[in-house]
């Protein structure tokens, strides 16, 4: 969950995201779900 109590612009790189308390450093998420890996993914892009 994010909270919208930042003070500052960078706030999203000082926070933690944890997703299912799973823990990451980067905030790019690719894929939609759309395709079931990069092999069906590719010929699409």
């Amino acid at each position: 969950m994010i909270n919208n109590d930042h003070k500052c612009s960078w706030w999203w790189l000082v926070k933690k995201l944890i997703l299912d308390n799973k823990e990451y450093t980067s905030r790019l998420i690719l894929g939609t779900g759309k395709y079931k890996d990069f092999e069906e993914t590719q010929p699409c892009y």
